[in-house]
């Protein structure tokens, strides 16, 4: 059945009777975030500097004086929709209103609530898919931001390299099809990018864009994995997948007050993992801003 959106909506619905009390909902409530804790993957990548870095490898042709939403901004929040389980573009088309991406990605919300609409689907779109007939995007009305493949693949290294103390002599690529611990730990991350992080959701009609679309879900596993490298080492969470990190650490429900001199995420107190929490923000806060 599709819903009418010219229907109008009751102010309340009264359910069954618990005790002798109807059981009344209503839609009164303050604005909820289901995402919280996204502050902290956020906070991770301002330390880390990786989307911002990723940003770097795009070449933006719009008019500087008519750009809404800048390149950083809008991988930001491709990004993080993809480690928050949103792997469908469409699904920003609601995200763009939920201040938690708003605050995450740098845009500026005040009291009343406005002016925080972050991108939606079409901008999106037109960062990630590009008909094969443009050749020029530099000359495109619609289709003005590039990016440097090479560029990319180069930043994946770096980021691989600097995941270590001290870089590797050499890699070693290993093509043995016999069973060991190390191809099997691989495999394993491979089926986390996928099941977790929807890698393989190329959907677009272009090479270039499903291309896009897997790079990306390589950075938000990267995000991730340094969260649970750098930060849930010698916790219980050290060897869980991303998706249950996701569930149990990211998927915190919390209400948002905007208030003059702060803004609050008031988390909700029945969160059974504010140990583990606390425990991110500490690590977190001993890694240095970067410059």
């Amino acid at each position: 059945m599709t819903p009418n959106k010219n229907h109008c909506i009751p102010e309340q619905f009264v359910f069954g009777q618990v005790e002798s009390r109807p059981v009344v909902v209503n839609f009164k409530g303050e604005p909820v975030t289901s995402d919280a804790g996204l502050i902290l993957i956020a906070e991770l990548d301002r330390k880390r500097e990786i989307t911002s870095r990723l940003a770097a490898c795009f070449k933006d042709y719009r008019e500087p004086n008519k750009v809404l939403h800048p390149v950083h901004s809008l991988i930001a929040q491709r990004i993080y929709g993809l480690i928050m389980g949103y792997e469908d573009i469409n699904d920003h088309e609601t995200l763009r209103h939920d201040p938690i991406f708003a605050l995450t990605v740098g845009k500026v919300i005040n009291s009343k609530r406005e002016s925080f609409n972050l991108a939606g689907k079409s901008t999106l779109n037109r960062l990630e898919h590009c008909p094969e007939e443009v050749t020029s995007k530099e000359n495109s009305r619609y289709h003005r931001i590039e990016y440097d493949s090479s560029a990319i693949e180069t930043l994946l290294v770096e980021l691989f390299l600097e995941s270590y103390q001290k870089p590797p002599r050499q890699i070693i690529v290993d093509l043995d099809v016999t069973d060991n611990l190390v191809q099997g730990n691989m495999e394993n991350r491979l089926k986390e990018q996928k099941l977790d992080l929807q890698s393989d959701r190329t959907s677009t009609h272009t090479f270039e864009g499903n291309q896009l679309r897997l790079w990306f879900a390589a950075i938000a596993y990267i995000l991730m994995n340094t969260m649970r490298e750098k930060c849930l080492v010698h916790t219980e969470f050290q060897n869980v997948t991303i998706g249950t990190i996701r569930t149990k650490l990211l998927k915190l429900g919390a209400v948002i007050t905007i208030l003059q001199r702060r803004i609050l995420i008031a988390i909700s107190s029945a969160c059974p993992y504010k140990d583990i929490f606390a425990t991110i923000y500490e690590c977190l806060s001993r890694l240095p801003y970067p410059g």
